[in-house]
């Protein structure tokens, strides 16, 4: 900490009173950081609004003071309904903080000193930790919240002092003009897919596949699936001919490798999931535990969940993959960040914008979206699936990540399983009676009317629709477009009428008394996401 209420005597005596000593320490700071790299460059760019943030969970997780149930803001950002940063560090070790006010819009530097803004060193620091910048808290401290006291927070003029102006320099406030939301691809039920371009198509495959495969000059990420046969309701009945999610694994170039599991229905009475980083089970017991960080990938429970049953990882390439569970289901969502554009495979498809590419092979053949079920299913999914090991040098097959502890791979590999390949799926005979059930609970839902035809179970059905809706309104909202216009910065020693930036917004400009205003004295907002022509204000006195 700064410790000026104990070092001022002695500042004083050495820099001169009236609070010289705070200025001496910010144009040292300012120096010193003149010389440095520019760090701002790598770290990544703050969504628009918060809707967009919240659901950018690859790259951004809540603040763990300022946020909307804690609400320790004040100090560091005041006015501030709730932070994020980013969840893991940049290559250089910095971070971003991203701040948003109670109309859900970003709070930036540009209108108040209070707003988000990046940091050189990451708050959790960066492997391996024992070196310059990298180090947990200390690090940040040292060369972004001291400064952020001596050059703003205790001057008496905040805002407009000097040295504010100085801090803000190096620690403004990036505006979302640049921001590119994240694709979203999902798994659910028994099981659904719905690709990064928002296809929509239904494969039970039994056994070890890919979700996600990249390997390219920038990236290499690798998320894969394993499915299992749906359990029977009872003991006498036929086994189902379906299967269902029950684990996912992921790595992101060289990092740890997370596993999820779903547990059985006999060890869910504490935790819903088991969690396995390199081979060892990890816990969340308590708060203290909500965010824990390991090589190259951060694992977070988001608040308010005590039994492991939403689960987030986040990896150093912005690449995320959630994980929940609701009544033994087990569902994953994977957040791809706009550098995976082009680069993708797996049964999440190709991330092209296009969807018409989706259902493309390892060789980079393509095959028909009006392909039949059983087509998808041979050419398609079996293309797909998983190794126990792979021949060195073939760029066709991925190697399992998951950890066969007790269980070999060969237990759950079936590549003969043969599903049912009827859709638009449709009731035996014998249980026709059961047709209003099915209708009451689905609706018009093809994939809520699937597994009720292949389970008969109304609770398991109307998981699939929850999490169906769920999935495609992450999909919407991933490509819902926010226009906004760049920052507009509000002249020293004066005021500006509005903080928002979208279309449309007039903002006009004043000065405090004993100064006058030269320059323009409004500016609106165009729809085209810039502002209309003006020279930038100035209040002179």
């Amino acid at each position: 900490m700064p410790l000026a209420w104990y070092f001022k005597s002695q500042w004083e005596r050495e820099y001169g009173n009236n609070g010289r000593w705070k200025e001496h320490f910010c144009h040292d700071w300012f120096q010193q950081e003149s010389y440095a790299d520019r760090f701002a460059r790598v770290v990544f760019r703050c969504p628009c609004t918060l809707q967009q943030a919240e659901l950018d969970r690859g790259r951004f997780s809540p603040d763990l003071e300022c946020n909307v149930i804690d609400r320790k803001c004040d100090t560091f950002h005041r006015g501030a309904q709730h932070c994020l940063k980013t969840g893991r560090p940049s290559i250089g070790g910095s971070g971003q903080t991203c701040c948003y006010d109670d109309y859900s819009e970003l709070l930036q530097t540009a209108d108040t000193m209070y707003g988000g803004r990046p940091s050189r060193a990451y708050i959790y620091g960066k492997h391996p930790f024992k070196m310059r910048m990298m180090i947990p808290a200390l690090s940040e401290w040292l060369h972004d919240t001291m400064p952020f006291f001596f050059c703003c927070k205790w001057q008496a003029k905040e805002d407009n002092a000097h040295t504010c102006q100085m801090y803000n320099y190096w620690r403004t406030s990036q505006d979302c003009s640049s921001y590119q939301a994240p694709a979203i691809g999902s798994v659910y039920g028994d099981p659904h897919f719905v690709t990064f371009d928002r296809y929509n198509y239904t494969m039970n495959a039994k056994g070890e596949y890919t979700l996600v495969h990249v390997d390219n000059a920038i990236h290499k990420l690798d998320v894969q699936a394993r499915f299992e046969q749906v359990p029977r309701n009872r003991r006498t009945d036929p086994p189902l001919n379906a299967t269902a999610l029950m684990a996912v694994a992921a790595r992101d170039n060289i990092s740890s490798i997370v596993e999820f599991r779903l547990r059985p229905v006999a060890a869910r009475w504490r935790y819903q999931m088991y969690v396995i980083v390199d081979k060892e089970y990890v816990f969340w017991w308590d708060e203290s535990m909500r965010l824990q960080n390991f090589k190259g990938v951060t694992l977070y429970q988001p608040a308010g969940i005590q039994n492991m049953s939403h689960v987030i990882a986040m990896f150093d390439s912005g690449a995320g993959v959630e994980v929940m569970t609701d009544g033994g289901h087990l569902t994953v969502h994977v957040y791809m960040p706009y550098t995976f554009m082009n680069g993708t495979g797996g049964l999440l498809g190709l991330y092209s914008r296009d969807f018409r590419d989706d259902f493309t092979l390892p060789n980079g053949q393509q095959i028909s979206l009006q392909s039949t079920q059983e087509d998808i299913h041979m050419r398609f999914g079996k293309a797909w699936r998983v190794q126990e090991r792979v021949a060195i040098g073939d760029p066709n097959q991925v190697a399992s990540l998951f950890h066969h502890d007790a269980i070999p791979f060969a237990y759950y590999d079936d590549p003969n399983f043969l599903p049912d390949f009827g859709l638009p799926p449709r009731l035996p005979d014998w249980a026709e009676h059961l047709r209003p059930e099915m209708d009451s609970v689905c609706a018009d839902s093809v994939p809520c009317q699937y597994d009720y035809v292949i389970t008969l179970n109304k609770d398991y059905a109307k998981v699939t629709k929850q999490h169906e809706a769920y999935a495609l309104y992450l999909a919407n909202e991933a490509n819902r477009k926010y226009p906004r216009c760049p920052a507009l910065p509000k002249p020293l020693n004066g005021r500006k009428s509005e903080n928002r930036y979208w279309p449309g917004t007039i903002v006009r400009f004043s000065c405090d008394d004993g100064y006058r205003l030269v320059g323009y004295e409004a500016r609106r907002c165009r729809e085209d996401g810039l502002w209309s022509w003006g020279v930038d204000p100035e209040c002179i006195s």
